[in-house]
């Protein structure tokens, strides 16, 4: 074939190619799809991720969906023209001990993959348990007695760590609370004391106290000790969350 004909003949393809090719909108996390914050304390994870559109139309991202309810992840514009950028911040609340995984998948017009999986890690370490888990209710206590309960607070980090004095979180109108805390104590590693509390109802009903104790370790910022009771009929009855 000649060689003027073979030139010819591939001009007109990449011609034929470009006129073909279709105006799309492409999106893009800046820093790639996963979010890993490592080792961290309970409590609630924060992140901004950037969100660029590459494409050469219009991006529109229709649906935001994280995979639970303690996750939330808005967005800052829901519409970007070629080479604009979004913001999307993420909150993910953690608990328990270990990994946490889960994922928040962004639903758009993105013509390569319209869905894409942010995928959020972290490892939830604590150097301060506490057990129970809640102030353990005395059955035989009556309205207007007061009653007592304890938990056990542990330091199993290979650190000294301070534990403040606690204080009560929720507004406690039918009932009044007693602390026997007065000053910090110094808990050396696998050192462990007993929290005190002293509860007396005035009024029937159901009850719920919340006692934060701060501490000074890198990933248990403090500890939140609940109560939750019930009085009926002058006696004092644990509810279900309780037991």
């Amino acid at each position: 074939m000649n060689r003027r004909l073979i030139f010819f003949l591939v001009i007109i393809s990449a011609i034929a190619g470009t006129s073909g090719a279709k105006c799309q909108p492409i999106l893009r996390i800046i820093g790639g799809d996963t979010v890993n914050w490592g080792k961290v304390g309970a409590g609630k994870l924060r992140r901004t991720v950037e969100i660029t559109n590459i494409g050469t139309d219009t991006l529109r991202i229709t649906e935001v969906k994280p995979s639970c309810g303690c996750t939330t992840a808005p967005l800052d514009r829901k519409v970007l023209a070629p080479g604009d950028t979004g913001e999307m911040t993420i909150v993910m609340g953690v608990a328990g001990v270990g990994v946490e995984r889960k994922q928040v998948v962004i639903v758009s017009n993105d013509g390569e993959s319209p869905s894409r999986v942010v995928h959020l890690y972290a490892t939830v370490v604590h150097d301060v348990m506490v057990s129970p888990a809640s102030f353990p209710i005395n059955r035989s206590a009556k309205l207007d007695s007061a009653y007592r309960a304890e938990v056990e607070i542990v330091n199993i980090s290979d650190k000294a760590i301070t534990i403040s004095r606690p204080l009560v979180a929720d507004t406690v109108k039918e009932a009044r609370v007693r602390l026997w805390m007065d000053s910090p104590i110094v808990l050396q590693p696998q050192g462990r004391f007993q929290l005190p509390v002293e509860i007396t109802p005035k009024v029937a009903g159901l009850h719920r106290i919340n006692v934060v104790v701060p501490t000074s370790g890198e990933y248990t910022r403090e500890l939140s000790i609940p109560a939750f009771f019930v009085v009926r009929e002058g006696a004092l009855i644990p509810t279900e969350s309780s037991q």
